[in-house]
């Protein structure tokens, strides 16, 4: 049976060859994104239902990921299934930044006093507005402006 002899130049590549694969491996699996967020929803620009009743939603925490807001909540009610999504007004508010106003749209059956907790993941791309590269979203239940940068692709 023959043998195959490495030499120094091939022992390098194959070296170099592993690194680059670990190296790449820590790209796609660094810790602490074991749960990558799903940004599949996308708001609805309705002022008629920005404007509509909505059941009471209490938000704790709200983070800006590229081109995606991650919003998380709590809510009272009689379902863990409730229907939430993100809704915005179609008016843009003439401030530097442009901003628009968002709300945490919330509907549900019963009258009950559970608290269940809620997460939602929305995609910001269809609320730009034209010849600017950012928008400052104000949340109602949220204190502080949320500023959504973006390039004008």
């Amino acid at each position: 049976m023959p043998q195959i002899k490495l030499t120094s130049f091939s022992g390098f590549c194959l070296r170099c060859t592993v690194l680059i694969f670990v190296l790449g491996l820590g790209t796609f699996c660094s810790p602490g994104e074991e749960n990558p967020i799903s940004c599949v929803e996308t708001p609805d620009i309705n002022t008629e239902l920005f404007q509509a009743n909505a059941d009471w939603v209490d938000i704790s925490n709200v983070e800006l990921l590229t081109n995606c807001l991650d919003i998380q909540f709590s809510y009272n009610g009689c379902t863990e299934n409730a229907d939430f999504f993100l809704v915005f007004s179609d008016r843009v508010i003439d401030t530097f930044p442009a901003g628009r106003s968002s709300r945490l749209h919330l509907t549900q059956d019963g009258d009950c006093n559970n608290t269940y907790v809620g997460n939602l993941q929305v995609d910001l791309r269809n609320i730009r507005i034209p010849d600017t590269d950012r928008v400052s979203i104000n949340l109602e239940g949220w204190s502080d402006p949320i500023l959504y940068v973006y390039s004008q692709n």
